[in-house]
C-alpha cells in the first residue's frame, strides 16, 4: 500500500473531503509509521552505515542523520573492521581524569542524541584524524505520494485502523473508535510476532551468538568469553 492509498482509504470510511482533513489524516499516518518501526523494533527497515571523522585533540564525534548507534566500528586498518565497544555515559566517569591521548580507540559512550543526530565520546583525545563507521538506524523522512510503509505490506492496515481510531475519537464516537483500535492493536500484535518467528534461527537469551554456544559479559576493559 503507499501513502496516498492509506489516506485515501482513511478519508473514504469516514467521508473526510476537505483539503485540512486530508492533511491531517497524512500527518497522523506518518505519525504512526514512525511508532511502528520503534515499537517493533524494525532495524532491518532502518539500518544503514554511516561515516564520521574524528577530530585532533577531541573525544567528540557526531553522526549526522541517525537515531541511534547499534556498532560502531574503526576501518583505518585495511582489510580489518575493529569494533569500538560501548559504555555507558556514567562508566566514562571511570577513565582517568586526565584521559588518554592518541592510539586506537576502545570503547566510546552516548553523550546526546537530538533530531539532529548521535553525537559520542571517545576514551581518548585523538591524535590523528580517521573515518568511523557505525551500523545505525537512520531517521524517518514523512512518507508523501507513492512511498510505502517501512514494514510488510500484510501489515499496513495498521496505518488505516488507527488512525481510523484518532479520527472517530474526535468526531466523538467512542465505541466505533475503540474497536478501531482494538483491531490495530491486534495487527500490530500480529506483526510483532510475525517479526519474531523464524525457522531457522536458534534463539538463546543472553548468549553472544545465535546459536547460544559463545555467551559473553561486558567489563570497562571490553568483552569478556
Amino acid at each position: 500500500m503507499t501513502f496516498d492509498y492509506i489516506v485515501n482509504e482513511i478519508c473514504e470510511r469516514l467521508n473526510l473531503l476537505s483539503d485540512e482533513a486530508i492533511e491531517r489524516v497524512g500527518r497522523e499516518v506518518n505519525i504512526q509509521h514512525r511508532y511502528v518501526t520503534i515499537s517493533c523494533n524494525l532495524d532491518t527497515s532502518r539500518r544503514i552505515t554511516v561515516q564520521a571523522d574524528t577530530a585532533i585533540d577531541s573525544r567528540e564525534v557526531t553522526f549526522v542523520g541517525i537515531e541511534k548507534i547499534e556498532l560502531l566500528f574503526d576501518p583505518s586498518v585495511p582489510g580489518q573492521r575493529r569494533q569500538i565497544y560501548e559504555l555507558t555515559y556514567n562508566e566514562t566517569r571511570e577513565w582517568p581524569l586526565n584521559g588518554l591521548t592518541g592510539g586506537d580507540p576502545r570503547q566510546y559512550a552516548v553523550k546526546l542524541i537530538n533530531g539532529q543526530g548521535v553525537t559520542i565520546m571517545l576514551d581518548r583525545e585523538m591524535s590523528d584524524v580517521r573515518t568511523l563507521e557505525a551500523d545505525a538506524w537512520a531517521k524517518i523522512v514523512n512518507l508523501s505520494g507513492e512511498d510505502e510503509p517501512l514494514f510488510p505490506e500484510s501489515f499496513h492496515s495498521y496505518l488505516i485502523e488507527r488512525v481510523i481510531a484518532d479520527e472517530l475519537k474526535r468526531q466523538t464516537k467512542p465505541q466505533e473508535a475503540r474497536e478501531a483500535l482494538t483491531m490495530a492493536k491486534d495487527i500490530l500484535g500480529e506483526l510483532r510476532l510475525f517479526l519474531l518467528k523464524s525457522a531457522t534461527q536458534n534463539f538463546q537469551q543472553n548468549s553472544g551468538s545465535s546459536f547460544g554456544r559463545y555467551p559473553f559479559r561486558r567489563r570497562s576493559q571490553g568483552f569478556v568469553v
